[in-house]
């Protein structure tokens, strides 16, 4: 049977020396048992943090979400003068009219369309990128030319006529039964256009008149709408005295 006396047991070291050593052991024990209290009191509170923390983000997140609520509204309504607000209202009915003018505007060119021209504006003054805001103003989307945005002033004659009248033809159908739109005033603008381009906006204005009624008059001085259109009232001038005869007509055709 083995030796079952302990480690000391054989040790030459005194009494007194054995219980001193014991004392200084008990005592690291004890500072780490103390240690590990601390740092378990730490980490505790490490985990009570983590949980405060978390819930403070999800508060901070839902505070930000009001915030952007509240700073874009801001932007759209502005001071109390209302002038934002106006103008934000305003951009969303010019949104509407261009998706009404855009169908007659394809119709009409094929090639051309309306949006908004879009400008720059910075949430605040830190903001380097910013973001696009839409205007009050038009673009042209160039089909011609990769879809695009050229201003609307670079547009020639003939295609600035077709422009206004498919913006024309866009207001005419905001009518309504009780203020329906009856007569549509075109003044000039035909004259800048080819033959092939008159023939379709003509035929594109006779569309207009049967599908709702919407009757269009043409002011112009060019001789070669006179056959495109029968009904018509005529202002000629009589001598030099300044004076005017005003005659209605029905041209019949050819």
């Amino acid at each position: 049977m083995g030796d079952l006396s302990p480690e000391w047991a054989d040790s030459d070291e005194a009494p007194d020396s054995l219980h001193q050593r014991l004392a200084e052991l008990t005592g690291k024990y004890d500072d780490a048992n103390q240690l590990f209290g601390k740092l378990k009191n730490v980490l505790d509170s490490d985990d009570t943090m983590k949980s405060l923390a978390s819930e403070l983000l999800a508060e901070l997140d839902e505070c930000q979400r009001e915030y952007n609520l509240w700073a874009r509204m801001q932007r759209l309504i502005g001071r109390n003068d209302g002038k934002a607000f106006r103008n934000a209202a305003q951009v969303l009915n010019l949104g509407d009219l261009i998706d009404r003018a855009n169908p007659h505007l394809k119709t009409l060119s094929g090639r051309y369309s309306l949006s908004h021209r879009l400008e720059k504006k910075k949430r605040h003054p830190k903001d380097k990128e910013g973001y696009l805001c839409p205007t009050l103003s038009f673009s042209i989307i160039d089909g011609y030319q990769a879809d695009r945005a050229r201003d609307i002033q670079s547009l020639g004659g003939g295609d600035s006529f077709l422009v206004s009248l498919s913006l024309a033809l866009g207001l005419a159908s905001y009518q309504t039964v009780k203020m329906p739109i009856e007569t549509l005033l075109l003044d000039e603008g035909f004259g800048t256009l080819d033959q092939d381009t008159l023939h379709t906006a003509m035929q594109t204005l006779e569309r207009i008149y049967k599908s709702n009624g919407t009757q269009v008059g043409l002011i112009s001085h060019v001789e070669g709408l006179k056959r495109h259109i029968k009904p018509q009232v005529q202002v000629t001038k009589i001598g030099e005295s300044g004076w005017s005869k005003v005659e209605c007509v029905i041209v019949v055709a050819d």
